[in-house]
């Protein structure tokens, strides 16, 4: 046991590294092209049953700290992970996450210099009141049936999950908070650490400018969404050729690597 802060006490929820599932069957055995064995680091704890065997999270209930997702225990502890993380990123820091990423297509590539060059300029990069051009995090969630989308309440375009990063969070974190409020799936971050594979330069909404780093989450393929109150009802599996027909130009080749290198069948 940890402490995370004066009122809250934490431990991490361990995964097992020769375990074949995890909480609501999130797959372990899925691989990635040319590294063996990629296994879902698990680890979250489900709160109300959605699909026959399956766990959603209560965002009512459940928070973020150092990367991992915890939940209030009856008897109002915290359960999660101990792990610290800084107030705000530094521009070097998220220069490190790109750092030697090699785009998969001219779009990811334009983005990928127009992210290096900008984020320089930033004093704040990750705060979205600081100005109208900031860093976001999202997630592609994914089993070997293939990802997971949402219908944007206001564009009406099929999206993954993502959004702000919220004070105090990292990009990896706000990725995998953004995909459990929006999905209602149980979801979590390679068990190796978060794998950022993607990332993509876009308008927002306002006039901003969102600079998108995306993740790759693990969900489990046999669960079915449901997203938290307020959020997008419409959010469903999708298989891998579906979703890059209906997919976002922005998210078309975020789909094609995702699928890369989630190996098995698709």
């Amino acid at each position: 046991m940890a402490s995370v802060s004066s009122s809250r006490a934490a431990t991490c929820f361990p995964h097992s590294p020769n375990s074949s599932s995890m909480v609501c069957g999130v797959t372990a055995s899925l691989h990635v092209s040319g590294r063996g064995p990629l296994k879902s680091a698990g680890g979250m704890q489900p709160v109300v049953g959605a699909s026959p065997g399956c766990s959603v999270l209560s965002t009512s209930t459940t928070g973020s700290q150092g990367g991992c997702w915890y939940r209030k225990t009856g008897r109002g502890g915290w359960s999660g992970c101990t792990t610290e993380i800084l107030a705000t990123m530094s521009v070097d820091a998220l220069l490190r996450i790109v750092r030697g990423h090699v785009a998969i297509d001219d779009r990811e590539r334009e983005s990928l210099r127009v992210f290096c060059e900008t984020v320089v300029g930033l004093d704040d990069p990750c705060n979205e009141h600081a100005g109208p051009v900031h860093v976001t995090a999202s997630a592609l969630v994914v089993a070997t049936r293939g990802t997971v989308l949402h219908l944007h309440k206001r564009l009406n375009m099929w999206l993954q999950p993502g959004g702000h990063i919220e004070h105090g969070e990292d990009p990896p974190t706000a990725a995998l908070r953004e995909a459990a409020e929006e999905t209602g799936l149980v979801v979590a971050h390679p068990a190796a650490g978060p794998l950022f594979f993607h990332v993509d330069v876009h308008p927002g909404p306002r006039g901003h400018t969102h600079l998108d780093l995306r993740y790759l989450l693990f969900a489990d393929g046999s669960c079915d969404p449901a997203p938290a109150a307020g959020e997008s009802p419409h959010v469903r599996w999708f298989a891998w050729d579906e979703a890059a027909t209906v997919a976002d130009a922005g998210l078309v080749g975020a789909v094609v690597r995702a699928r890369e290198l989630v190996a098995g069948p698709v």
